[in-house]
Order: structure tokens, then C-alpha cells, then sequence
């Protein structure tokens, strides 16, 4: 993907996160559908962080976010 090209987020998007021991949270992988099982275990097996959980959740609002 390059650096001009945004990336498409609608209701349908699947966000898998990995939460550490903090409460801090990181964007490990994100689906345009719904992911097989077997997608979402392999990706939270090949995370390098020490997550404790790992949440795998939809859009429930999608706000612009401006130009930075």
C-alpha cells in the first residue's frame, strides 16, 4: 500500500487488538470481512508483544480523522 493511499474502513471490517497487562492496546491485523478462526489464531500466535488478551471486534462508529 502506499504512503497516499487510505485504508477502506466500513462496518464490515474485522480489527483484531492485543492488550497488554497495562490496559494499552495495538492494531495487530485487520480483515475486510470476517476472518476464519484459524486467521485470527495464527496471527495472535505470530505477535511478538507480551499480550494478555486479545479482542477481535467490528466498527461500532467511523469518525473522519482529518489531515495531519
Amino acid at each position: 500500500m502506499s504512503n497516499g493511499e487510505r485504508i477502506a474502513i466500513d462496518y464490515k471490517t474485522h480489527i483484531l487488538i492485543g492488550v497488554r497487562a497495562s490496559g494499552a492496546m495495538t492494531v495487530i491485523c485487520r480483515w475486510s470481512g470476517v476472518p476464519r478462526q484459524s486467521e485470527v489464531e495464527a496471527k495472535a500466535a505470530a505477535s511478538r508483544e507480551p499480550f494478555t488478551t486479545f479482542i477481535l471486534c467490528t466498527p461500532t462508529s467511523i469518525m473522519g480523522g482529518g489531515e495531519v
